[in-house]
């Protein structure tokens, strides 16, 4: 995870990878055609007396399995307000 700040603002950064191993045998036919599943999500934080403004978005992407493996993304990113 990485934070700075800059101009009133904090940012923090995150990325996580994993791979899934799986026992499964892949069909290398079905394999070249698919491609990698893409998700993602905002949310936002209207600031008030108690708390500043601040907004996050995260976005997951899966790839197709390969050789008994799954290549997992994950990426999100929030800024604030420093209060």
């Amino acid at each position: 995870m990485e934070r700075h700040k800059e101009s009133g603002l904090q940012f923090t950064s995150l990325k996580e990878e994993w791979e899934i191993i799986s026992e499964e045998q892949d069909d290398h036919d079905n394999m070249v055609n698919r491609k990698p599943f893409v998700s993602s999500i905002c949310i936002s934080q209207a600031g008030d007396d108690q708390s500043s403004p601040a907004e996050a978005c995260a976005t997951v992407t899966v790839h197709p399995q390969s050789e008994g493996k799954q290549h997992v993304e994950l990426n999100a990113v929030s800024v604030s307000v420093d209060a």
